[in-house]
């Protein structure tokens, strides 16, 4: 069973699902003043940093952008002062520019309609051949003037009239988008990013049966139950339940545990045995505890928004048909996760190595770095000098 829970403060949000009363999912929502992805600006063209291939363009007064030439669709060079529809493909990043792209992909639950696509594509997450060469004869009976689609995963379990219907709205937002661009003047935002609950429940991969929030008449009609209540996230312990998630120590019902390091490059996960299954290495102990974490593992590489590479050192096993089982079962844990991930397999040193989309929803940020030590989790003991007699 899902459940989206949605609460709002003023300008402030948060929304949180949770599938079979585990939080899988938790979006804070800032003011309105920031710079957010799938936004569409009509930018104008700033100063060109030749070094980097790459110009940077003002998207309000106040605010830049960073466009990498290779993302500029366009063989039109471009000018300082000119007006470019551009959409940001990642927001602002501590002082680092919102990445914007030339390559306009405005998406649904179905499709990706890019206006300046020249060919029809499939989502990669769709393997076998027989559903692709489907998916691609429904795409190319989409009606268009100009583009192309990608199929994403649920459109194998839609009929071809709901497919259409979601492509028309889509083209027909890309005609009153260029509308809108027309006869303005530059920096402007033309088209805002969708509600962050049309958004999650878009991209969900597990659709959740009702709606619970304190602001009912804020949501747009999204054919699921909605109900109210005063403080959707206290019903349900969110807080809590997403504080022991964001520890760097995570309890398993068994009593093993999983330490997570995030590091600059990458995010490496340990899985210990703990106090309760200390003999985890005979028989089959170890493949029950790392069977268990791997839907763990799963749920919280998902719920702190994890990105890049994830290195996994779970217990040994004695049988490479055993190893065969924990990568089986890690990548049908991550199947509900709306990100690409990609299981890559065992290394020579015995740890699983991944790769999880970078999102712009991550929650690592929210356990802050200790003042005491700066984060190293180190104490020095400086012993006193001594002098020899």
């Amino acid at each position: 069973m899902s459940i989206l829970l949605y609460e709002e403060h003023g300008d402030e949000g948060e929304v949180a699902v949770l599938e079979n009363n585990s939080l899988a999912e938790f979006v804070r929502i800032g003011g309105e003043t920031h710079v957010k992805a799938e936004s569409i600006y009509l930018a104008k063209v700033g100063r060109a940093m030749q070094n980097l291939e790459a110009v940077f363009v003002s998207l309000t007064p106040a605010q830049e952008g960073f466009l990498p030439l290779r993302e500029w669709r366009s063989d039109a060079k471009l000018i300082p002062g000119q007006g470019v529809l551009l959409q940001v493909k990642r927001p602002p990043i501590g002082g680092k520019a919102a990445h914007m792209t030339g390559d306009i992909a405005l998406t649904g639950r179905f499709v990706v309609y890019l206006p300046l696509g020249k060919r029809d594509r499939v989502s990669r997450r769709i393997a076998s051949k027989e559903e692709r060469a489907g998916l691609i004869q429904k795409a190319r009976e989409l009606p268009r003037s100009e583009g192309a689609f990608i199929m994403r995963g649920e459109s194998i379990h839609a009929d071809l009239q709901a497919i259409a219907e979601e492509a028309a709205a889509l083209t027909d937002t890309w005609r009153r988008v260029q509308e809108g661009a027309a006869g303005v003047s530059a920096p402007r935002l033309i088209k805002d990013a969708p509600h962050p609950v049309v958004r999650l429940m878009r991209d969900l991969r597990m659709q959740p049966e009702k709606i619970i929030t304190n602001v009912p008449k804020s949501l747009p009609s999204m054919g699921v139950p909605v109900s109210e209540a005063g403080a959707p996230m206290l019903l349900y312990n969110i807080r809590e339940k997403l504080r022991r998630s964001l520890r760097r120590k995570v309890l398993l019902k068994s009593g093993a545990s999983l330490m997570i390091d995030p590091c600059e490059a990458m995010t490496v996960i340990d899985v210990n045995s703990s106090q309760n299954v200390k003999k985890a290495g005979q028989g089959d102990a170890a493949l029950q505890v790392n069977l268990e974490a791997t839907a763990e593992i799963a749920r919280l590489l998902r719920l702190r928004g994890v990105g890049g590479i994830v290195l996994i050192d779970f217990i040994d096993v004695d049988s490479d048909d055993k190893r065969e089982m924990v990568l089986s079962a890690l990548k049908a844990a991550l199947q509900n996760d709306r990100v690409k991930t990609v299981v890559h397999g065992f290394t020579k040193l015995g740890l699983v190595e991944m790769t999880r989309t970078r999102s712009d929803e991550k929650l690592e940020a929210e356990r802050g770095v200790c003042p005491a030590c700066g984060g190293a989790g180190i104490i020095i003991h400086e012993k006193e000098p001594s002098i020899d007699a």
